[in-house]
């Protein structure tokens, strides 16, 4: 039988909709690993090799999850069931998948990359706040981010960051909305993400959220 997920944090739905990720504890000990969930079955099985996994992120393609452990980025390969280090975490937040299958982590001050093949970081801008959790725009080369206050389009290749009109964070783009929260309250705008610009007013989805 499949284990029930610790909380809604701690899962993660891939792109196409057919399976989520989620922490759950380990099967015969104490601890946790990750878990995938196919939404067309009724049991959940554990991914090999992501015991004590966290911040983890499904790959665009659906292959892959991306985590974090033992103060490193590790890559679990979904189709062969391997696992791979792939660079150090020190003070990173979690990675998410660029456009070209690099990593982009909001990091104190700025954004930095690894490629895809792993190795040292690279930094992209230079922010004078944190950022957190780059949301990659599709065909756009650029990322929306969240400081602690409003939401930052940057741009990946000229390294430049610009505000947008809306306070927030945690923003995620889908369906040609960002979607995004403002203290408890969880909305939605809708954006082109090629100009880079809002194309309506935003909709409150729902308030009261923690």
């Amino acid at each position: 039988k499949g284990q029930e997920p610790r909380s809604i944090w701690y899962a993660a739905l891939s792109p196409d909709g057919t399976f989520v990720v989620y922490e759950g504890p380990l099967a015969t000990t104490e601890g946790t690993q990750l878990w995938l969930r196919r939404l067309d079955l009724l049991e959940s099985v554990p991914i090999p090799g992501t015991e004590g996994a966290s911040a983890f992120h499904i790959s665009p393609s659906g292959t892959a999850v991306t985590f974090i452990r033992d103060n490193g980025q590790w890559v679990a390969d979904l189709v062969a069931g391997s696992v791979h280090r792939v660079g150090d975490q020190s003070r990173q937040s979690d990675a998410w998948w660029g456009p070209a299958g690099e990593w982009l982590y909001g990091a104190d001050s700025g954004i930095v990359r690894v490629r895809a093949g792993g190795g040292a970081w690279e930094r992209l801008t230079h922010s004078e706040s944190n950022l957190f959790d780059p949301e990659v725009l599709p065909g756009a080369d650029a990322v929306i981010t969240g400081t602690a206050s409003r939401l930052r389009l940057v741009d990946l290749s000229a390294g430049e960051e610009a505000d947008l009109e809306e306070d927030g964070w945690y923003v995620r783009f889908a369906r040609g909305h960002l979607f995004y929260a403002d203290g408890t309250t969880l909305y939605a705008r809708p954006f082109e993400p090629r100009r880079r610009e809002f194309t309506g007013p935003a909709v409150v989805l729902a308030e009261g959220v923690m």
